[in-house]
Parts: C-alpha cells; sequence; structure tokens
C-alpha cells in the first residue's frame, strides 16, 4: 500500500504534469529577482492603465510584493493545479487558467479603483472556482489513502463543497477583516476584491467555456 501511495505522488508530480505551472513560475521568480524595478514596471496601476499601459492588466499577475508572497501564490497555484489535473485534462486546464489570469484584474479595474495591485490570488481563486464548477457534475471517482487503506468515493459532491467553500470564504472576506496576519506575511493588504474579481472571471469562463473551449482547444 505503501509502495503504492508513493507512486501516486510521484505521478502528481511528473514533469508532465506541471505544463501549466512551470512557465508561470519562472515568469514570476524571474519578475522576483529583477524586483523593485520589474514590480514598478508590471504591477497594476489605475493611473497607468488609464494612460494607456494596458500590459499592467495582465503582468499584475506575476508580480508580489515580496518573496512570502510569491512562494504562496506559486505553492497555491501549483497545490490547485494538481488538484484539478486529476480530473481535467491539461486543455481544459489551460483554457481556465488563461481566461482567468486575462480577465481577473480587468474586472478588478472597473469594480475598485486603486492605486496599485500585485498578486495572483484573484486569478487562483478563479482557477479554484473555475475547476470546481467544470466538475459540478463529474462522476469521476477518487481514490484517497487514509492509514495505508485506500478510499473510492465520487469527487462531484467534494467539488461541489469547494465551489460554495470559495465564494462563502470571499464573501467573509469582503464583509469582515480576517486576513490581518496573511497581511503582516507578505507586507501588503490581502484584497478581497481581487478574489471576487477572480471569480467572475471563473463564472465568465464556465459560461463561455462551450464555445471558447471548442474555438481554441479543438482540431
Amino acid at each position: 500500500m505503501l509502495k503504492n501511495l508513493t507512486h501516486h505522488i510521484n505521478e502528481l508530480f511528473q514533469p508532465r504534469e506541471l505544463i501549466l505551472t512551470f512557465p508561470v513560475i519562472l515568469i514570476c521568480l524571474f519578475v522576483m529577482l529583477l524586483a523593485p524595478d520589474s514590480i514598478l514596471l508590471l504591477r497594476y496601476e489605475t493611473h497607468s492603465v488609464n494612460q494607456g499601459e494596458l500590459w499592467r492588466l495582465i503582468t499584475a499577475n506575476f508580480t508580489h510584493s515580496n518573496w512570502n508572497h510569491a512562494l504562496l501564490n506559486l505553492a497555491g497555484l501549483v497545490i490547485i493545479d494538481r488538484l484539478l489535473g486529476q480530473f481535467i485534462e491539461v486543455a481544459k486546464r489551460a483554457y481556465l487558467l488563461i481566461f482567468c489570469f486575462a480577465l481577473n484584474v480587468i474586472v478588478l479595474h472597473f469594480i475598485k479603483e486603486l492605486d496599485w495591485y500585485v498578486g495572483a490570488s484573484g486569478a487562483l481563486h478563479g482557477y479554484l472556482l473555475g475547476g470546481s464548477l467544470l466538475l459540478w457534475n463529474s462522476k469521476d471517482k477518487a481514490e484517497l489513502f487514509l492509514f495505508f487503506k485506500s478510499l473510492c468515493f465520487n469527487v462531484k459532491p467534494i467539488f461541489r463543497l469547494v465551489s460554495i467553500g470559495v465564494v462563502a470564504k470571499v464573501f467573509v472576506e469582503l464583509n469582515w477583516n480576517i486576513n490581518q496576519s496573511t497581511a503582516e506575511l507578505i507586507g501588503t493588504q490581502v484584497l478581497a476584491e481581487a478574489h471576487l474579481s477572480g471569480l467572475i472571471a471563473a463564472l465568465l469562463a464556465v459560461i463561455f467555456y462551450p464555445s471558447f473551449y471548442h474555438i481554441f482547444f479543438k482540431n
């Protein structure tokens, strides 16, 4: 049983399984290595975007306030992608990830006026919600190793709970200040509106999923 568990863990972190996350990790690390100049050039700034620096709507996802912030987001990305990767093929995950990274800061631009913003947490919230919604009616089964015993269960109720949980988390964040310790760790305010923007991006991705997916990822 232990051998079987080791095999499953190794499968989760094979290089082919990191095809989506590895480019994002490289870009984020490269940006951090060139900080602070790279952050000032690439972060979201309302005034700069209004002046025509539209690249900031995308590149803000790859900027972070400090190394703690970057590593937390990158770890979250890998965990979410590996969770979804067991049940959603890479092309569908790529669609979701690209959609959330491309749209979440654009949504944020219209729902909240900010001096500046950095981070990928909005996109990550959207990626998790979007993937969970695509698995809302999944018939897939998952295998859980618990105390050296293998348990098989349907993933549908799990991802329904995840969907509800992500939305509930953001609702709480919008109404109560629950991220004080995280803010101290990353050296900046945790912006709940960015997480909300990610959820909106995910909902749009799921709504457009049938047509957009077949246009961009099907031969």
